[in-house]
């Protein structure tokens, strides 16, 4: 249950990038609990990426998580301008 306890008062941050430069990126102070079992947190901000949402995978598979993000609009087509393959979403958790 440490694991879970550094997650919820982590920073989170997510980038999308290619070789050549950053697409977009986005830092989230924390990710406050959904409901009361204490498995799963969440946040909805309203443009950009628009769900960060984190789930623990429990007894069946201790210390691990699945996480969900969600974005709209996030960054231009122009922006992103090379093949999928290329493309890299990084996802940091903690400091």
């Amino acid at each position: 249950m440490r694991a879970v306890a550094f997650v919820v008062g982590a920073l989170l941050s997510s980038s999308l990038v290619e070789p050549d430069a950053p697409i977009a990126a986005r830092a989230f102070p924390s990710i406050p609990p959904l409901g009361s079992t204490g498995t799963r947190w969440q946040f909805k901000p309203k443009d950009g990426v628009q769900k960060v949402q984190l789930k623990d995978l429990g007894a069946s598979h201790p210390g691990m998580f699945q996480l969900v993000v969600k974005a709209k609009h996030w960054f231009t087509a122009a922006a992103a301008n090379d093949a999928a393959e290329n493309t890299h979403l990084t996802v940091t958790i903690g400091a």
